[in-house]
């Protein structure tokens, strides 16, 4: 079923959360990206064991640099119209409650395309040294935040956790 699926998908951050995979040099505690995802899901669900199984994982452009890990302006203008296609269709499918941006602004476009330009019209802001905002929109609640690279993961975490704990 869908939850196996799901649960298969993210199996990969719980393994190399700690160390990294067979033949890779990457793992997960190294990023303040995962270590984000990470203490958000375990503080939320309670689950240190799959806490990856209570999350699912996208990225805004699917094709990317492999030297940078991200696309070059020129590919995110070639893949841009496809890709708030694929996003539009995954927020529909998987109908999360809550959907994190932790994009630093890279969402924009990609909201604006799919609700309007007007689409953090009405949206509430909380400051944590950084600006993180949230809005609910057709039944889900979005909510945009930089990505927590060099940034205080603490409060940033904090910040995430007091949206979160009243919206579930």
């Amino acid at each position: 079923g869908f939850n196996d699926l799901k649960s298969r998908d993210t199996h990969w951050m719980e393994e190399s959360y700690d160390g990294p995979l067979p033949g890779g040099s990457w793992y997960g505690k190294r990023s303040a990206f995962m270590r984000m995802i990470h203490n958000l899901s375990i503080n939320l669900y309670k689950d240190e064991t799959n806490w990856a199984s209570h999350i699912a994982y996208s990225n805004l452009y699917k094709i990317v640099s492999g030297e940078s890990g991200n696309p070059s302006e020129a590919l995110k203008e070639i893949e841009f119209e496809e890709c708030t296609k694929i996003l539009q269709t995954e927020l529909e499918i998987l109908s999360p409650r809550v959907a994190l941006f932790l994009t630093s602004g890279w969402e924009e476009p990609f909201m604006q395309k799919i609700f309007g330009t007007q689409y953090l019209n009405n949206a509430q802001t909380l400051d944590w040294g950084y600006t993180t905002q949230y809005i609910t929109k057709d039944g889900q609640t979005l909510i945009f935040s930089p990505n927590p690279e060099r940034k205080d993961e603490s409060a940033h975490l904090e910040t995430l956790l007091e949206i979160t704990k009243i919206l579930l």
